[in-house]
C-alpha cells in the first residue's frame, strides 16, 4: 500500500480537494456538486479516477412555530426549514406540501401564501409540511373567538425568531 507516499491531485479544486500530506493523504473532500478527476502519481506511474460530488440532501424538516394557540377566525403563519446532510439549513416554506390533520379546525394554504393557516373552529390539529419523504409537524390549538372589548387591541400570536429571520404577528 503506497497510499501515503503517492502525490495526490484534483483536476477541479472547486469541486473536490484531496489530501497530500501525512494524516490526510488520499482523503477526498467534496466542496461543491460536480465531478473531479483524482490522480495518484508514484514514481513514473500514475492512475486516476472520477469522483462525483453530489449536493447535500434533506435529512429533516422542521415546522416553525412547533406549538401555537390561536382563536377562531385568526390567521397563523408557518415556515418550514430543511436541515441538509451538510448541517446547513434551507427555508423550504414554498416547496413543501402543507396539510392540516383536521381541516375542520384549521385550513392551511398551499397557494400564494404557503403555510398560511386560518383557524376555523375550536380544537386541536397538526400542521404538517411534506417534502419528498420528509415530514415536519407542528401542534396547533384553536380556542373560542376572542371576547375582547370592541375598542381593544389584542396580540394573538406569540413569535420567536432568529437573527435575520422574519415572522408574522397577528392582532385582533
Amino acid at each position: 500500500d503506497v497510499t501515503k507516499v503517492v502525490t495526490w491531485t484534483s483536476s477541479n479544486t472547486l469541486v473536490a480537494a484531496v489530501g497530500d500530506q501525512p494524516g490526510s493523504a488520499g482523503v477526498a473532500q467534496g466542496l461543491s456538486a460536480g465531478r473531479a478527476e483524482i490522480r495518484a502519481r508514484y514514481r513514473a506511474r500514475e492512475d486516476s479516477t472520477t469522483l462525483s460530488v453530489h449536493p447535500p440532501t434533506i435529512t429533516a424538516i422542521a415546522v416553525i412555530p412547533a406549538h401555537d394557540s390561536v382563536t377562531v377566525g385568526s390567521d397563523d403563519y408557518y415556515r418550514a426549514t430543511a436541515t441538509m446532510s451538510d448541517l446547513s439549513t434551507l427555508d423550504v416554506t414554498t416547496l413543501v406540501r402543507w396539510v392540516s390533520s383536521d381541516p375542520n379546525v384549521a385550513a392551511v394554504s398551499n397557494g400564494v401564501e404557503h403555510g398560511h393557516v386560518k383557524a376555523l373552529s375550536p380544537g386541536s390539529t397538526t400542521i404538517s409540511a411534506i417534502l419528498e419523504s420528509h415530514t415536519g409537524q407542528a401542534a396547533l390549538t384553536v380556542t373560542g373567538e376572542c371576547t375582547g372589548k370592541p375598542d381593544s387591541v389584542v396580540i394573538v400570536s406569540d413569535l420567536t425568531i432568529h437573527v435575520g429571520e422574519q415572522g408574522q404577528m397577528g392582532v385582533w
